[in-house]
C-alpha cells in the first residue's frame, strides 16, 4: 500500500470517527426537534422533545418568536394569543380559537419570546367524539391518539400603522410528529 493511500484510509477513518463523536455529542446535549421559517420580519420556531412518541407520552411542545426586521422595534395589533396552535391529523383538522379582540404586542429586534402549546378550541356535546374531545380538554398535557400529526405554530395580525384594508401578515411554522400505541 502506497503512502497516499494510507493517508487518504487515515483521513477517512478520522472523518469517520468525527462524525461518530458528533452523533455521541448531540445525544449527550439532548434531542430537541426544530422547524423553523424565518421570513426577514419573523422567525418562528416550533420546539418538540421527539419526532415519535406513544400514546402515553406528554408531547413537549412551544415555539418561539424573535423580531429580525430593520427597525429597532415592530407593534403587531393581534387575536390573544399571538402565537396559537394547530394539530393535524386523526380527528385534529387544524382548528383553532383566539380572542377577537386586538391586543398590541411591542417586539425588540433580537428578542426572543417563548410561547408554551396551549390547548384551544371546542366541541358539540351531540358530536360522535364528544367524550373523546371532553377527556383531551380536560387533561393538561398535550397527549395523542395513534396516528401521524402535523403540529403548527401561528403569528398572524396586523403592524402598526399598516392599511386595514391589506391583508394580515401571517407566518406559520410547523412539525410532523408520530404517535405509535
Amino acid at each position: 500500500m502506497t503512502r497516499s493511500m494510507m493517508k487518504r484510509i487515515g483521513l477517512i477513518l478520522a472523518l469517520a470517527a468525527l462524525a461518530a463523536g458528533c452523533s455521541a455529542c448531540a445525544a449527550l446535549l439532548g434531542s430537541e426537534r426544530t422547524d423553523m421559517v424565518n421570513d426577514s420580519v419573523f422567525e418562528l420556531q416550533i420546539h418538540t422533545d421527539k419526532d415519535e412518541y406513544t400514546t402515553a407520552d406528554a408531547i413537549s411542545c412551544y415555539a418561539t418568536l424573535e423580531y429580525m426586521g430593520g427597525a429597532d422595534s415592530i407593534t403587531i395589533n393581534s387575536g390573544e394569543p399571538l402565537v396559537y396552535f394547530t394539530i393535524k391529523g386523526g380527528l385534529f383538522k387544524g382548528d383553532y380559537t383566539v380572542s377577537s379582540a386586538l391586543k398590541p404586542t411591542t417586539l425588540n429586534k433580537g428578542d426572543s419570546q417563548k410561547f408554551d402549546f396551549v390547548k384551544s378550541g371546542g366541541y358539540n356535546r351531540n358530536d360522535a367524539n364528544a367524550a373523546f374531545w371532553k377527556s383531551w380538554f380536560a387533561d393538561p398535557e398535550l397527549k395523542l391518539p395513534a396516528g401521524d400529526y402535523t403540529i403548527s405554530a401561528t403569528v398572524s395580525g396586523r403592524f402598526e400603522g399598516s392599511n386595514a384594508k391589506d391583508p394580515a401578515y401571517t407566518l406559520t411554522a410547523s412539525k410532523d410528529i408520530t404517535v405509535t400505541q
